[in-house]
């Protein structure tokens, strides 16, 4: 077997816009990849900084490529022309300003080979500041198919940056003609991974970390925090009513996506009916990751909120006790526990 044949291409995609600044690191951190049959697609999305001189000095690197838009087109129509130009059999996304770790691709494509079922595949981060300092880890990993499905309506089911997919992924429907939807602007990644779920195809996430993800001012996302809720209550309610045909209605959505709206006790009776719908379609592990991630959201009120809850502080913390030790939810308080416990050591643990 040749080394091609035993190691496969992958393709980064890296759109950036104005990342000059970070702009060497991230190279530099594919380029000494362990894994050593990769390629590099840098799209530039029309940058007016100092990226096209940042990109000189690797104009020697034979696997990098560099991809410019004329002007700035934004970043699904720079994702959807990444997409089009790789030729890996892999794609691993990433952006203009995180940093890989040197173990991530081999160990992303050492997954796939091992679990031929898997078409997306997403990592655990590590948050650093714009001087590279680890400001710890965000919240916990999804480890299961059930916890993938539900996140979908409670945040996200993988971290963007770190995702690496098969590319024979995109030469199916409903991704041919457009791997990103201009629809779902501005939560692009949620609009697809709900496609691919749709599709009954498979997200798994390694709980380790292999990406140093970056906050900073000049973050695409920066300021459209608002919005982006917005437009995933607009993704998820319309994938909640395809999958499981459940209707939920916006006030839950924003309230379980936003988590700080405890003393609304319509939020809770919904998630309840919501629980009991998925457990009366014999979806028994989905509405168990449900019951674990209301009760998870509940005793973070009770531990971090509380004192920020502005009003209504008694109904609030009644709302979430009853939720919390319901007779029929008791069953998984024991591991909504464990993983509150493990989310504060994760926080503090750099």
């Amino acid at each position: 077997m040749t080394t091609t044949e035993a190691q496969p291409l992958v393709s980064f995609v890296i759109p950036s816009y104005n990342s000059g600044k970070f702009l060497r690191q991230t190279l530099e951190s594919c380029l000494n990849q362990t894994y050593p049959n990769i390629e590099i697609l840098l799209i530039n999305d029309g940058s007016t900084d100092n990226t096209d001189e940042i990109l000189e000095e690797f104009k020697n690197v034979k696997n990098l490529h560099h991809i410019k838009n004329e002007k700035n087109e934004g970043i699904i129509y720079t994702l959807n022309r990444g997409m089009k130009l790789a030729r890996g059999e892999f794609i691993a996304r990433m952006d203009g300003d995180d940093i890989c770790l040197p173990e991530r691709v081999q160990e992303q494509v050492n997954f796939f080979n091992k679990h031929p079922e898997i078409d997306v595949l997403g990592t655990d981060i590590i948050i650093i500041d714009e001087n590279n300092k680890k400001m710890g880890r965000p919240r916990e990993v999804i480890t299961s198919q059930a916890e993938v499905e539900w996140s979908m309506i409670s945040s996200c089911p993988v971290f963007h940056p770190t995702v690496m997919l098969r590319k024979n992924l995109l030469d199916q429907e409903p991704f041919a003609s457009s791997t990103y939807f201009g629809s779902d602007k501005i939560a692009e990644d949620l609009g697809l991974w709900g496609r691919v779920l749709l599709a009954n195809k498979k997200i798994a996430v390694l709980n380790r970390p292999f990406l140093l993800y970056r906050k900073h001012s000049g973050s695409l996302t920066s300021g459209y925090a608002s919005k982006q809720i917005d437009m995933a209550v607009s993704i998820v309610s319309k994938f909640a009513q395809s999958k499981w045909t459940i209707k939920m209605t916006d006030s839950f959505l924003l309230n379980i996506r936003k988590r700080d709206q405890f003393s609304d006790r319509a939020f809770f009776i919904e998630a309840k009916s919501i629980i009991n719908q998925l457990k009366n379609q014999g979806q028994r592990e989905l509405a168990l990751a449900a019951q674990i991630d209301i009760q998870l959201m509940c005793l973070s009120y009770l531990h971090f909120y509380f004192k920020n809850q502005k009003k209504n502080k008694m109904q609030a913390t009644i709302n979430t006790l009853v939720f919390v030790f319901s007779l029929n939810h008791l069953n998984t308080l024991p591991a909504a526990f464990f993983k509150f416990y493990r989310g504060i050591l994760r926080r503090i643990i750099k």
